[in-house]
């Protein structure tokens, strides 16, 4: 089985697309590592992340992200325990413009099959709307 987990927090105000290329390259590697997949969503000084992958893993993972000066006030959206499936299999830690994360959003919550991960996109794709207007 699977857990799934979203969250939102602000980044340090010097980040840089260098550095945020850095982190993708990192993520990914390690993610393979541990069966992680997921995506990061980067725009107007704020992160949105899924990830989902083995219950240990994604919460070390989530401890490392904790601990990572790069954030600042993270605030977990919603964590599922127990899915039958991924909804990225195929995205090891994929980067999405925030002018892609709506179109993506949907199409991840209209092709999952379990009500518990489609309720936490929802609330993800939520919170990202209410953000401010340069994310979306």
């Amino acid at each position: 089985m699977l857990d799934s987990l979203s969250y939102c927090s602000r980044c340090i105000p010097d980040l840089d697309g260098d550095a945020f290329r850095q982190i993708i390259s990192v993520s990914r590697r390690n993610n393979a590592i541990h069966g992680i997949t997921g995506l990061l969503v980067y725009g107007g000084g704020l992160y949105f992340q899924w990830l989902e992958g083995p219950p240990k893993a994604v919460q070390n993972l989530m401890a490392r992200i904790h601990q990572d000066p790069r954030h600042d006030s993270l605030v977990i959206l919603g964590n599922n325990f127990d899915e039958p499936e991924r909804v990225f299999p195929q995205w090891d830690m994929e980067p999405v413009g925030a002018e892609q994360i709506h179109e993506v959003l949907i199409d991840a919550i209209g092709s999952i099959k379990t009500e518990t991960n489609g309720a936490l996109l929802e609330l993800l794709l939520d919170h990202i709307q209410r953000t401010d207007g340069s994310l979306l």
